[in-house]
């Protein structure tokens, strides 16, 4: 009934005290648990969030995942993790399946976000927080880095400190491309040298 409901959910209306442990009680014996997917079909939203990176593998994507898992765990949430292994097609997997789970809010780290994956987020109409890249052709909350400018301040930082040879160490881009955390490391530093 309503009032059972009203038990579980914690409202929205009012319980008698006796009542609420009326059927506390009858929760307890009767051993229940709600249903989450029932749940989630009412309310059309579930309590997940869906997280895809590139490669938790990686420190900075582990740390990541862990610190997104514990500010979810704070607010009742719980997180699904894919990796994308820097692969454009199951990035869209993952974006396909999450979206279709309807997770409260996915974010996600794209290494190149593709126009698929752009399309998939705009028929969704899911709330998406983007981290690294924000493509022109969605709209969507974008956290991004200036890689170009911050190897450029770093650089320049240390032949302000007396320092004449600066080399840029980095990994090789399979396909540099402008965007890329590679190449742009690579150009911040080249301009400050060339300064």
């Amino acid at each position: 009934t309503a009032v059972v409901s009203y038990v579980i959910n914690n409202g929205p209306r009012p319980v008698a005290p006796a009542t609420r442990e009326r059927v506390l009680a009858a929760i307890k014996e009767l051993g229940y648990r709600p249903d989450r997917v029932a749940q989630a079909m009412a309310s059309r939203r579930t309590e997940l969030i869906g997280l895809i990176v590139p490669d938790a593998r990686q420190p900075f994507f582990g740390e990541m995942a862990h610190a997104v898992e514990q500010a979810a765990a704070e607010r009742g949430k719980m997180v699904l993790v894919g990796n994308s292994d820097y692969i454009a097609e199951r990035e869209v997997h993952y974006l396909r399946a999450f979206l279709g789970m309807r997770v409260s809010g996915l974010i996600l780290v794209s290494h190149a976000l593709n126009d698929n994956a752009a399309a998939e987020i705009d028929a969704w109409d899911a709330r998406v927080v983007l981290l690294h890249e924000r493509p022109e052709a969605i709209d969507d909350v974008a956290v991004v880095t200036d890689d170009v400018g911050g190897a450029q301040l770093a650089t320049r930082h240390l032949l302000e400190h007396g320092y004449e040879y600066v080399a840029c160490l980095g990994g090789i881009a399979e396909t540099p491309t402008v965007g890329d955390p590679v190449s742009d490391h690579v150009e911040g530093w080249r301009r400050a040298m060339q300064e």
